[in-house]
């Protein structure tokens, strides 16, 4: 890029400076129409035009009042929950609050050498599990939900085995309907 030279001190500058140190305005060159820039003198600073005018301010909306309140709206409105503060359980920390009927292993989790001698349980042992689990839950103000016991159950049977998808579709049934 060509270097600009100063007419009254014959400076050398670079191609994007606009005025000189000893305060000469150099006017544009560019593409840019000359009457948005107007060069009084050449030792004083470009002033340029408004177009348009001053802008005027724009008035806030007002901001719609509340309507006063009455004793009996606080009433409606604000319904305490049954047991203090309840949260929803999806996926629980921890070991399951409760084992299934005929499990012997001495933690939950399915990774023992023989968890159910007995045979794995029966339809109506795994709904009264699950209600157990529901039912420690609620103890400790915290509700679980059918992905948390279908969470818990992934302790005592293998992840996409018969078993387990025996036992989530009884659970599935029994609490979706």
């Amino acid at each position: 890029m060509p270097h600009k030279i100063c007419p009254e001190c014959k400076k050398s500058h670079g191609p994007r400076k606009l005025i000189c140190d000893c305060g000469y305005a150099f006017g544009k060159t560019s593409k840019a129409s000359t009457d948005t820039m107007m060069v009084t003198s050449p030792k004083k600073k470009p002033k340029f035009k408004l177009v348009g005018g001053p802008v005027e301010k724009r008035k806030p909306k007002p901001k719609p009042k509340p309507k006063p309140l009455e004793p009996d709206d606080f009433i409606e409105d604000f319904k305490a929950p049954q047991f203090g503060r309840v949260l929803n359980i999806l996926i629980p920390s921890g070991y399951p609050p409760a084992k299934p009927k005929g499990y012997v292993g001495e933690k939950p989790h399915y990774q023992c050498n023989d968890p159910w001698p007995n045979g794995q349980p029966d339809d109506e042992e795994i709904i009264e599990w699950a209600h157990k689990v529901i039912d420690a839950g609620i103890k400790v103000d915290e509700n679980y939900t059918l992905t948390a016991i279908l969470f818990y159950a992934r302790h005592f049977w293998e992840y996409n085995t018969p078993e387990y998808q025996h036992v989530r579709v009884l659970l599935v049934e029994e609490f979706r309907s």
